[in-house]
């Protein structure tokens, strides 16, 4: 079976079994469809969850600008992590100068010391060809520090983050729409993979696999040369220097919408079905959401424990109503005993 990807809802489930990154297939979230003032014809994926925990950019010891020589520096277009999930070079190889001052997250440019990636491969090496020729170069913009000249730049990436705007938050400056997927502080909160945990050595008590984690956004926190926006764990606004590596990366990407998904083999059907349900329960949520928004707030938690409660009875009579019919049938299916058989 196969099916185009943009017949799959916002929200949907989507991985390429030979893209991998720490030896695991990415899974990504469809995160909006012909997204406006991006690529025609185009599907946006993020990533459903944290990949890694790496900082933005390293400190730049020889910048003329002391917060950037001793926090790294907030530009997108310079960022360490940009230029990283942009590339395929192998491992210790994708790292070059962008600029006069840049410099490599390196263990001694990271904060702490804590999840420097000079030496590893870029992003995209661990992506399938099938992928790679998938991929959309996209142009999109994004928010500059007051120090830069403020305001928004434009530049061309295959792989980068998102900004404020995107995920639905209010930052410096509007850098492109919203998209579809984000929509509160729940549709920001995302949690890092059990190999993003397992591989940072930056460790806390609340970093975990079942807890939702910060992840950084592309915008410069425009007041400061060094601070970067992001997600705070809860969903809301935040910020953290660029060179911390404490910090999740959620990459984005768009594709061709006319690819087709194959499902293909044993168990097709079942994968056919597990899509649509994933569908069906996107849907249904939207609906109840929407259903809740003609209520005062303080009714909604009353309402929906109402509901559950109504599909528990309703339930409940449809199992009697199902086993009387069964045991009606059983009954007409019996033959009845000699003496009272009529002629």
């Amino acid at each position: 079976m196969a099916k185009a990807l943009s017949s799959l809802a916002v929200g949907a489930l989507v991985k390429d079994t030979g893209t991998l990154y720490n030896g695991k297939a990415i899974v990504w979230k469809i995160a909006d469809k012909n997204h406006t003032g991006y690529p025609a014809s185009s599907v946006t994926l993020i990533t459903e969850r944290i990949i890694s925990l790496k900082c933005f950019d390293a400190i730049e010891s020889g910048n003329s600008d002391s917060n950037r020589r001793s926090y790294g520096n907030n530009r997108w277009i310079y960022a360490n992590i940009r230029q990283w999930l942009n590339s395929q070079a192998a491992a210790g190889k994708w790292y070059s100068a962008q600029h006069g001052q840049d410099a490599p997250p390196s263990n001694a440019n990271v904060w702490s010391n804590y999840n420097e990636y000079e030496a590893e491969a870029g992003f995209l090496a661990g992506f399938s060809a099938n992928f790679l020729a998938a991929l959309l170069t996209t142009t999109h913009t994004v928010g500059k520090a007051q120090v830069d000249g403020g305001g928004t730049e434009s530049c061309t990436d295959k792989i980068f983050l998102a900004t404020c705007t995107e995920v639905g938050l209010s930052g410096d400056v509007a850098a492109g729409s919203k998209l579809a997927l984000f929509s509160n502080d729940a549709s920001r909160q995302a949690k890092p993979t059990a190999e993003a945990v397992s591989k940072s050595e930056y460790t806390n008590s609340s970093l975990n696999a079942n807890s939702p984690w910060y992840w950084w956004l592309a915008d410069a926190y425009a007041s400061y040369s060094y601070n970067v926006r992001n997600v705070y764990s809860s969903g809301a606004l935040y910020w953290g220097n660029a060179c911390g590596g404490g910090w999740g990366v959620r990459p984005l990407c768009y594709l061709k919408s006319e690819i087709s998904v194959s499902i293909t083999g044993e168990g097709a059907d079942d994968m056919e079905q597990a899509v649509r349900r994933e569908e069906m329960k996107q849907e249904a949520a939207e609906a109840i959401l929407s259903a809740l928004e003609d209520y005062p707030p303080y009714l909604w938690g009353d309402a929906l424990g109402a509901s559950i409660a109504a599909l528990f009875r309703s339930k409940q009579d449809a199992e009697e109503i199902a086993q009387e019919e069964a045991d009606k049938k059983a009954v007409e299916g019996c033959p009845l005993p000699a003496a009272v058989k009529t002629a």
